[in-house]
């Protein structure tokens, strides 16, 4: 019985991290679309700040190992959420 409880404790953990991961990885793509994908001035107010071309590889590269990472989980948890 016990071995249960800690198995579904542990499944409701990773279901957890799974909705972390796929809500930070969706704030890292409004970032790119607020930040490259519209015209307009870079004021510190407006929110918006450029990106160069080093720190726009590192962002997708950290798309890339999210997305890897929520198909991890998703294969332990035996779903596809």
């Amino acid at each position: 019985m016990f071995k249960f409880i800690h198995k579904t404790k542990e499944m409701i953990y990773r279901v957890e991290d799974l909705e972390y991961f796929k809500s930070y990885k969706r704030n890292l793509y409004q970032f790119l679309i607020i930040n490259c994908c519209y015209p307009g001035t870079y004021n510190p107010n407006g929110g918006r700040i450029p990106i160069s071309a080093n720190n726009m590889l590192g962002l997708l590269k950290e798309i890339s190992r999210l997305e890897i990472h929520i198909a991890k989980i998703n294969q332990e948890l035996g779903t596809d959420i």
